[in-house]
Formats: structure tokens, C-alpha cells, sequence
């Protein structure tokens, strides 16, 4: 674990030079520095947010089209009606495939 130790170490000296900056004040040393690297992070969290927003949006749209598929079409609606199933009937049993939360169309 030398990485990790070496990490340590560089956060350690970054902290007691703020620290010695400061008045000698660790407490006061930790609050800036954590707000830094906030501050420093800032644009990335912001992107990765507006990406994310960008994916709901694309998954948003994709259930809202109308499904042009149906458990009624090939390969299996040719089988179907021989074992007795009608796929043109209002009392099938044919539904289309549905994941939970989809919206029903």
C-alpha cells in the first residue's frame, strides 16, 4: 500500500502548510482545503449531472414510442393459432411483451 501511504502523506503536508497559513489552525485547515477541492471538482460534477439528465431524457423518449412489436408477429404468432390461441380476437391471450414501468400504449 505505498500508493495509498504516499496519498496520505501528500494531503498530510497539503493540510499543515495550509494549516501553518493560516494561524496554526488544523480545523480551519481542513474546512479550506475541503472547499477547494469542491470548488476544484465543481465542473465535473455539473457535467456528469447534465449527462445524466441527457440519458433520462434519451430513455424518456425511447418508452414513449409506440411498439411496433408484438408477441402476435413471427416466429411464434404462425405457431400460435394452431394450438389454439387467435391473435386477431379480443379475447387473445397475445400481449405484447411489457417491462416493469413501461408505459401501456
Amino acid at each position: 500500500m505505498p500508493v495509498w501511504s504516499e496519498f496520505v502523506d501528500v494531503i498530510y503536508a497539503t493540510l499543515v502548510c495550509v494549516s501553518t497559513a493560516l494561524g496554526g489552525s488544523m480545523g480551519l485547515a481542513i474546512v479550506v482545503v475541503s472547499l477547494v477541492a469542491r470548488v476544484a471538482l465543481l465542473p465535473l460534477t455539473l457535467r456528469l449531472a447534465y449527462r445524466a439528465l441527457e440519458a433520462q431524457a434519451a430513455v424518456k423518449k425511447i418508452e414513449s414510442r409506440p411498439r411496433s412489436f408484438s408477441a402476435c408477429s413471427a416466429p411464434f404468432g404462425a405457431a400460435w393459432p394452431r394450438a389454439g390461441v387467435s391473435c386477431g380476437s379480443r379475447t387473445s391471450r397475445c400481449r405484447t411483451p411489457r417491462w416493469p414501468g413501461a408505459a401501456r400504449s
